[in-house]
């Protein structure tokens, strides 16, 4: 069975997708808890991780995407995983990534203004020069001319592009019972702009995941805008593909944190109370609050077949739960 974990991470995202038929996909990352801090309610990320892997007998993750190059969506990966482009980085502890997913502005960004993204844009540069394990979305005009300066033959790396609007190759619902589609980013969006935008042009995903017959559709939007959401909604209508706009659950960071609660015969929408709803009476709202405390808001629906595990409380249940 598929299952879905977001970790506690407070203003940060990491969503691991573990496939049915074994494959694990990293959605971001990020270790922000302070090491040694017992009152830090964050997970410990890469020590969970590491037990994951060891749960499968891997050293790999399968994919690791980064949405873009803001601190929250990948700070301790250079730290973590073993990147190809320098001998410092690939110690025998450290986790390899067999295919990297990152937007077209992670690579053609000029000078970030942070260390750690500085690493891990050249780790992108480096696999998409080689032309292999990288996963590039969209081919903007300012990709063409990173190019042109880096003596790198786009035409030759087509196979390695994936453009908004189209299915990720590496994933198909017969085969792998899952599939992404890509939304974000626009080639279009980023001609128009002279600089990159990390949220503008960040990677919004639709999953669909598959289990007899029974679909679960997920929405990664890590940090987008209103006004490129907006973008894919007329879009994707535009085009007839609405139901690549359905969801059962959506990840959206920095607005209002929405827990979906599958759970049989309840009821259809529950309104929360603020202020994490005290003196709140209704048992599923206890049930909710207990184990998702950092929720702002609760929904109820039916299950589905997709198992969603919450690290808060270490409970695995028929949850889905966002924060």
């Amino acid at each position: 069975m598929h299952k879905l974990t977001f970790y506690p991470l407070g203003n940060a995202d990491c969503c691991l997708i573990e496939l049915q038929c074994g494959q694990d996909i990293l959605i971001d990352f990020a270790a922000t808890k302070e090491v040694g801090d017992d009152d830090d309610p964050r997970c410990d990320l890469p020590k969970l991780l590491k037990e994951h892997l060891k749960s499968r007998g891997k050293d790999h993750f399968d994919i690791v995407a980064f949405s873009h190059l803001d601190k929250d969506h990948f700070q301790g990966s250079t730290d973590f995983f073993y990147l190809q482009h320098a001998k410092k980085y690939q110690g025998n502890d450290r986790k390899h990534i067999k295919t990297m997913w990152v937007p077209a502005a992670l690579i053609t960004e000029k000078s970030p203004d942070d260390d750690e993204a500085v690493i891990l844009q050249k780790e992108a540069r480096y696999r998409f020069r080689n032309g292999r394990d990288i996963r590039v979305f969209s081919r903007p005009e300012r990709l063409r001319k990173w190019c042109e300066e880096n003596d790198v033959d786009l035409d030759e790396r087509l196979d390695l592009i994936t453009d908004a609007g189209e299915l990720v190759p590496e994933f198909n619902i017969r085969e792998h019972d899952a599939e992404f589609f890509v939304h974000s980013p626009f080639a279009v969006r980023q001609n128009e702009h002279t600089v990159e935008d990390r949220n503008e042009d960040s990677l919004v995903l639709h999953l669909t995941i598959d289990v007899d017959g029974i679909q679960t559709k997920s929405l990664l939007l890590a940090d987008s805008t209103h006004e490129v959401l907006a973008q894919i909604v007329d879009i994707t209508k535009s085009k007839g593909n609405r139901k690549r706009l359905e969801w059962d659950i959506l990840k959206k960071s920095r607005i209002t944190v929405v827990i979906f609660l599958l759970v049989p015969n309840a009821e259809q929408i529950a309104r929360p109370r603020q202020n994490k709803f005290p003196g709140c009476t209704s048992n599923k709202y206890k049930i909710a609050q207990s184990l998702f405390p950092q929720a702002d808001q609760y929904h109820w629906k039916v299950p589905t077949r997709t198992k969603i595990h919450n690290h808060h409380t270490g409970k695995q249940l028929d949850t889905i739960g966002m924060w």
